[in-house]
């Protein structure tokens, strides 16, 4: 398809900057509200605005929402430039109906109540999707209850910062909503854009959006780059499938944007998908499932996890090829078809072919007591069918304890230099403090273990409790020697932390062999410093 623009295909309101909508590539695919007449000075149609022929501007609340800056207008010329009429370019739906909002002024300003009414009007005029390629400031109740009060599908830019929005939220992307669409940006070379903020977990999708070529106000065309220019991509990809699909829910559109995305080793981990946007897969007509193998299987359990195994199924059952993706879920409960959304998910690359053996560990943080670790597993194909659920578990045996030591006793295996000292601390009885007398930091401290034997042990790993209060010019760092002391690896630096905290190093690469461990505190010498608190330290491995 190119595309549904008549009166019952998909509406898309582009919320930007408003639309040149005598732009000769974009004329011909603005929409046109049936219930007004142009010109007369009338709500025709009762709505609160008057002439609003092809949209709403929000921010002067009126009916022109003619584009003055060219923001809107470009994002516009991606989405639904004009196919096959021999002037400028082509946007991903050749045919289309588009709703310009105006929320923003001329010079790019713009304020909540603008946003929101220009949600609000989109959702009365009934778009089903929504193209944003704006975004930024902290989270407003008003902004994210205007999106969830419309029920249209929302395509939302992922920001321009460059950091994770797993990490730090990025609104309107951010917003906790499944109608919600978040698009990452990339380059011609299927790699991220730099500008691109990104998310495994808070951004679906990732499009072209470096160098774009569309439409600008004044009838001209330029290359602008941004997640707002990846953004229109994905509002067209969803107009193609809603005009093919027209019964088709935003959650099954949404899926068929995120799993018919073409899957790119540099692109794991920027969006749910782990690739870029494929709308030829995305729209393909296949209502058979994959298949679910009888062999997934949990094994070579350790204290630091094990193995998944299955056999690879086919996109349709057995047949037409590998299904694209296997998506995995974990849990310390036993997992049914009622639990599994509640469970945690990742997805992985399907294999190669159907009856491959397919294999992936899995880790746990070793413990003194044994625990079981629940598994579930399906195959997903291109445009979202899913096989049966799949199940699994695993019984991760307890580690060996080579050394535990909370400092309660008379006595303890660490020997104290410089400023460490026991102290008692309300809650927890003794715990080893680097603080700094009087007289100020002794400048070097470190507390030392005896020698422990890892000659016969493996998976070597350690937990301790610790706590910071790190000045400028001071750190903390924990060290393995593996000669008595004569010379020490660092394995881990401590970051500040005003709270207690559970820590683990991994220290198998020191299997096999005799070692001791320190913690080491370098401060000021003179000065006062609270340095750090350890207790509860342990060192775990399999026999």
């Amino acid at each position: 398809t190119t595309g549904d623009g008549s009166d019952n295909g998909p509406l898309i309101a582009v919320i930007d900057t408003g639309i040149d909508y005598t732009h000769p590539d974009l004329a011909a695919n603005m929409w046109t509200n049936p219930g007004e007449i142009p010109g007369d000075g009338i709500d025709n149609d009762n709505n609160g605005v008057i002439d609003d022929v092809h949209g709403y501007n929000a921010f002067a609340d009126n009916g022109d929402p003619m584009d003055g800056h060219s923001h809107g207008t470009h994002c516009s010329g991606t989405i639904a430039g004009v196919g096959n009429n021999g002037v400028g370019v082509t946007g991903v739906m050749h045919d289309a109906n588009l709703m310009a909002v105006k929320i923003f002024s001329d010079a790019g300003r713009t304020s909540t109540d603008a946003i929101v009414r220009g949600i609000m009007y989109s959702a009365k005029m009934g778009a089903d999707i929504t193209s944003n390629s704006w975004g930024g400031g902290p989270r407003s109740e008003a902004i994210y209850d205007a999106f969830k009060s419309n029920d249209a599908l929302h395509v939302i830019a992922a920001g321009n910062s460059g950091y994770d929005n797993d990490k730090r939220d990025n609104f309107p992307s951010n917003y906790d909503l499944d109608n919600i669409v978040a698009v990452a940006a990339i380059d011609h070379n299927d790699a991220k854009a730099r500008f691109s903020q990104y998310g495994a977990k808070n951004v679906d999708v990732s499009a072209p959006g470096v160098d774009i070529y569309s439409t600008i106000n004044g009838g001209g065309y330029a290359s602008y780059s941004g997640t707002s220019m990846a953004t229109p991509h994905v509002s067209g990809g969803a107009g193609l499938i809603m005009s093919q699909y027209p019964e088709m829910s935003n959650a099954e559109i949404k899926d068929r944007l995120i799993f018919g995305s073409d899957r790119k080793e540099a692109l794991n981990d920027i969006s749910v998908s782990d690739g870029r946007v494929n709308f030829a897969s995305s729209l393909e007509d296949d209502k058979v499932a994959p298949g679910a193998p009888n062999d997934f299987k949990t094994s070579n359990l350790t204290s630091r996890g094990g193995t998944l195994s299955w056999t690879s199924v086919g996109d349709d059952k057995w047949a037409n090829g590998a299904a694209q993706t296997v998506e995995i879920r974990v849990s310390d409960q036993p997992i049914t078809a009622d639990n599994f959304a509640e469970a945690t998910a990742f997805t992985m690359a399907g294999a190669a072919e159907v009856g491959d053996l397919a294999s992936i560990n899995f880790s746990s943080a070793p413990s003194e007591n044994a625990s079981s670790v629940h598994f579930a597993m399906r195959s997903i194909d291109n445009v979202g069918n899913k096989s049966e659920i799949r199940t699994a578990s695993a019984n991760v045996p307890a580690a060996a304890v080579a050394l535990a030591e909370n400092f309660d006793g008379e006595s303890n295996g660490f020997t104290a230099t410089g400023d460490f000292k026991t102290v008692e601390v309300e809650g927890r009885g003794k715990v080893f403090s680097s603080a700094s007398g009087e007289g100020g930091s002794k400048g070097a401290s470190a507390i030392t273990s005896g020698a422990i034997d890892l000659t016969e042990k493996t998976g070597a790993y350690l937990k301790f409790d610790a706590k910071t209060s790190l000045s400028w010019g001071e750190n903390a760092t924990v060290q393995v020697s593996e000669d008595g002391g004569e010379n020490w690896t660092r394995v881990g630096a401590m970051e500040r932390r005003s709270d207690w905290s559970e820590q683990g190093i991994d220290l198998s690469a020191f299997d096999g062999k005799s070692i001791q461990i320190r913690f080491d505190v370098q401060s000021r010498e003179g000065r006062n410093s609270a340095g750090m608190m350890v207790d509860n330290v342990k060192l775990l491995a399999d026999q």
